[in-house]
């Protein structure tokens, strides 16, 4: 317990301190982001539905994440910790004896394992789902259903294939949380009602493109070394996307750069859009390409929009066209 005490991870440090920004920014980035979240926002009947559902789930994540940290804290304070404790299983130490790894010997233990493994596989499940129905929303619509099943057992095959390669799954998750980053602030100017004449497609590319430029930039400016510009290039993206063990840098370089490229596209869209000056956004261009409509499922796709309608959620459930998007 003395070499926990003395581990100068422990208390007020650098990680502790840049974890107070690099967590929150990953994970409401990666949540934004996340088709399962989404998919149950679109299966609301209604506003209210929607903002009752999202608060039982608040709740209930806020009680389980306090749980499973407290869990925690007491692993420590009643010494099933060790200095070789793997920190992702503290939670599992104060299930089983003090030995170096917790070994489940109760039903408890048993009831808790189960517990992670449901827990495991409906976050899955619902990632799963969430992507199918994207794929077969948008391209299997008149198709058998058995199309949508092929689907979902398709889009596991790089998965599976991922994971037989050994990568660390923190890793994984930042180079997700980083990507999320970079479009999580490009995607909100756009949702806002008051920002839908001023916010454009091309500005929402360029700011998510540029977020990613922004982040191999961050880490390429951490490892450069006139004397091997090579090897700086190589070393500083590989340590942004995937080995910066969630330092602050490129999390805020994801978030600026973007918000700042996208902004500054569109307020001078804006400004020439005020003088009667237009031209074609990136879909504008893209559709041009013989087959693009098919390829992106766009069939009515045209320049000032395409014929969608989205539930109003309003008084009267109306439905409501899309409005056109600026280019």
């Amino acid at each position: 317990m003395s070499d926990i005490l003395s581990d100068p991870n422990l208390g007020p440090n650098y990680f502790g301190y840049i974890s107070i920004f690099t967590l929150p920014a990953s994970l409401i980035g990666s949540t934004m982001m996340n088709e399962a979240f989404w998919q149950r926002v679109w299966a609301s009947c209604d506003r209210r539905a929607l903002h009752f559902g999202a608060g039982i789930g608040f709740c209930a994540i806020v009680v389980l994440i306090f749980l499973s940290g407290f869990g925690g804290w007491l692993a420590f304070a009643g010494g099933y910790v060790t200095a070789d404790t793997n920190p992702n299983v503290y939670l599992m130490q104060i299930l089983g004896n003090r030995a170096t790894t917790a070994v489940v010997n109760n039903w408890v233990g048993v009831f808790v394992v189960l517990l992670a493994i449901v827990m495991n596989e409906g976050a899955v499940d619902s990632l799963q789902n969430g992507l199918a129905a994207s794929i077969s929303g948008q391209y299997l619509k008149n198709l058998p259903l058995v199309w949508t099943r092929a689907a979902v057992v398709i889009i596991n095959i790089p998965l599976v294939i991922i994971a037989t390669r050994g990568f660390a799954v923190l890793n994984l998750f930042l180079v997700m949380n980083l990507l999320a980053c970079c479009a999580i602030l490009p995607l909100i100017f756009g949702l806002i009602p008051a920002m839908s004449k001023f916010s454009t497609e091309t500005g929402f590319v360029l700011g998510v493109f540029s977020g990613i430029l922004g982040v191999t930039a961050s880490g390429i400016g951490v490892c450069w070394d006139p004397a091997d510009i090579s090897g700086s290039f190589a070393n500083g993206a590989n340590w942004a996307w995937y080995s910066n063990n969630y330092d602050w840098k490129p999390f805020l370089a994801s978030l600026a750069v973007s918000a700042i490229v996208m902004l500054t596209f569109d307020a001078g869209a804006w400004l020439l859009r005020r003088r009667c000056i237009t031209g074609p956004g990136i879909s504008g261009i893209l559709m041009r390409v013989p087959g693009m409509k098919k390829i992106t499922a766009s069939p009515n796709w045209t320049p000032d929009g395409d014929d969608r309608v989205l539930p109003n959620w309003g008084p009267d459930d109306a439905q409501v066209k899309v409005a056109p998007v600026a280019h």
